[in-house]
């Protein structure tokens, strides 16, 4: 009802949401379509550099057994492939010294994920 949406909205916009990157290697399908694209011509190495993304509104963070629930559709789908073929990945919890990196790498509002790129090309240093 309308005071439900009210309140979520309200809280959504007070409450900041748990924000994370994540980074995976590209899978070998994804290696052979950026080879193909030639998508990182500026980048040494370009086919083995991993791609980072912004994880926006986790939920479930626990260190014991460490465990983070998110959406398969709040991550890029490079970013899924590569985790689902490699099975490993780098998450780390964003920083207030990321604000900006973080902004450009947000979700627009029409999109479940924002896009997967080098680390470069987000702006961060790993």
């Amino acid at each position: 009802d309308d005071d439900e949406e009210a309140t979520s909205f309200l809280t959504s916009a007070l409450i900041p949401r748990p924000t994370a990157w994540i980074a995976v290697y590209p899978s070998q399908n994804q290696r052979l379509l950026q080879q193909q694209q030639q998508l990182y011509k500026d980048v040494d190495d370009q086919y083995d550099q991993p791609l980072v993304s912004l994880i926006e509104g986790y939920s479930g963070a626990s260190d014991r057994p460490p465990t983070l629930m998110l959406g398969s559709d709040s991550i890029p789908p490079e970013v899924l492939s590569g985790l689902r073929e490699n099975r490993v990945c780098t998450l780390s919890v964003a920083t207030e010294r990321e604000r900006m990196e973080a902004k450009n790498m947000a979700a627009q509002s029409s999109e479940r994920s924002g896009p997967a790129k080098t680390f470069e090309g987000a702006g961060l240093v790993p």
